[in-house]
């Protein structure tokens, strides 16, 4: 039972990362399509697809970096501590 008490807690924890981030991800994107749909200037409106785009990367960056943290982590069983 604490092996899958640990296994959910993980669980949990990488779901709660992973939903702040998709939140993140979402309120940038949002940002940036009123821009574009407000705006009446072409330099404002590339200016803000550059910036859509720039928070896209950065939004798939740290995707990469969670599940790197996540996959590079010891396991808590192989050093006997619980996590």
């Amino acid at each position: 039972m604490r092996a899958y008490r640990d296994f959910l807690a993980s669980v949990e924890s990488m779901m709660t990362d992973w939903l702040r981030r998709q939140r993140a991800a979402f309120d940038a994107s949002n940002r940036s399509v009123r821009k574009i749909c407000d705006s009446r200037n072409i330099i404002v409106v590339a200016q803000a697809q550059a910036e859509w785009v720039s928070d896209c990367l950065e939004w798939t960056a740290s995707n990469v970096r969670a599940v790197g943290k996540r996959r590079c982590r010891p396991d808590a069983e192989s050093d006997g501590t619980a996590r």
